[in-house]
Parts: structure tokens; C-alpha cells; sequence
């Protein structure tokens, strides 16, 4: 919160660099003491932090989110909001939909579509970390966010096997969407690719996705 209000804007990306740079400075202690404390502890090893874990858990797991927001204001009236016609899209899974539980914990009569290329179906029927997916107004697809419906293959996915990737509109078509309410994309810089067509309309009313940033100097970019 910031009582004065003719702060600049060069003093607020000054203030929130010195911010980021004390979470980096914590973190790092952090990860030092966690050594220092336990060597043999099983997350000092990179086999500790492996995906396929069942309780999905990650190196990203040891630390908060870093943000600083100087205000906070809702946006739309009071009824706009996650009601029984909502429609949430989400796509990069992986083994661990908490994102995804949290927001249908919060808006329970919403519709969910999951997509992942790379989650299997024993681990959407097993994993108490896949919960969500399971639900009676949830859907799950073993397909990837693309620019168009095709299978790709090769060193470009992390297990190397061949993949099934389906374009936005074309899901939307086969679930009968005209909007979604919630759309969020988690899919490890494949964005670029699946956004990247500037005649793309995203019909959605919020969007939540995690960038993966290339070289400065790409033309995507």
C-alpha cells in the first residue's frame, strides 16, 4: 500500500526490483539451510523434484509467490462473477490439478475441461493430487494446446513421445463453448505457438497463463 500518490512510476519498478531482489536473497538462504539441516534429505537431490511424484510436489514448493499489487479493486458488478454457467479451461495438468481444485472448490457448479498430452489415465484414476478431474462436471482430454489439431513428436516434449495437440477453437467446437469463463495455460512455452496467429480471437473472459519468456531478440517475442 502506498499513502503517497505522486509516486512514479520508475520509483514503483524501482520498488518492486529491491523487493524481488530480497525474496531471491531469502529464497537462497532457504535452500542453503534445507542442505545444511538434512544432506541426505531426499529433496537435496534432483531425483527429489522429479514430476512424476505422486504428490506433486516441486522445487517451486519451497517458496511463496512473490507479487506486489498497490491496490486492490474488483472489476464488473457483484454478479459478475464464477456462477452455474461458468466454464473453465485448463490446460498443462501434469500430476497435480491443485489449481484447478481450488478454483472448483470456490465455484463448485462450474464446468471443468482439462487438457494434458502427457497426463495418463491411471494417474487421473489414482493420484489424490488428481481429485478434481474426477468430479461429475469434470472432463478430462490426454491432448495438448496447439495452433492446430496434428500429433507431434520428438525431443520438443519432455517424455519424447508422440503427442495429440488440438487448436482452442476447435475444443471449444467439439464441447459446444461459445465462451469460457476461466481460460488458464500452463503448457511449458508452447503458447507462443498456440496464441501466436494474430487472426486468433480468445473468447474467454479471464485468462490466467504462465509466460515462458525466449530470447528477447525472437520474432515471437
Amino acid at each position: 500500500h502506498y499513502e503517497n500518490t505522486s509516486f512514479t512510476f520508475s520509483a514503483y519498478l524501482a520498488n518492486l526490483e529491491g523487493q524481488f531482489q530480497k525474496h531471491v536473497i531469502e529464497r537462497r538462504q532457504q535452500e542453503a539451510a534445507l542442505i545444511a539441516k538434512d544432506r541426505s534429505h531426499p529433496l537435496t537431490k534432483l531425483e527429489g523434484w522429479r514430476k512424476d511424484r505422486d504428490d506433486g510436489l516441486t522445487i517451486w514448493e519451497l517458496h511463496g509467490p512473490v507479487w506486489n499489487c498497490p491496490t486492490q479493486k474488483r472489476f464488473g458488478p457483484l454478479g459478475d462473477n464464477l456462477g452455474s454457467k461458468c466454464v473453465i479451461y485448463s490446460f498443462g495438468i501434469s500430476n497435480a490439478a491443485i489449481f484447478e481444485e481450488a478454483v472448483m472448490d470456490y465455484a463448485p457448479n462450474c464446468r471443468l475441461r482439462a487438457f494434458d498430452p502427457t497426463t495418463t489415465a491411471e494417474q487421473v484414476r489414482t493420484y489424490k493430487s488428481l481429485e478434481v478431474l474426477r468430479r461429475p462436471n469434470s472432463v478430462f482430454q490426454k491432448v495438448g494446446l496447439g495452433a492446430r489439431t496434428e500429433v507431434r513428436s520428438g525431443r520438443e516434449f519432455y517424455s519424447g513421445s508422440q503427442h495429440t495437440l488440438k487448436s482452442l477453437p476447435t475444443l471449444m467446437a467439439q464441447f459446444g463453448d461459445e465462451e469460457i469463463s476461466l481460460l488458464k495455460v500452463d503448457i511449458e512455452g508452447f503458447e507462443w505457438e498456440a496464441f501466436g496467429s494474430e487472426h486468433l480471437q480468445i473468447p474467454a473472459r479471464q485468462i490466467s497463463i504462465e509466460l515462458h519468456l525466449p530470447d528477447p531478440t525472437h520474432k515471437k517475442f
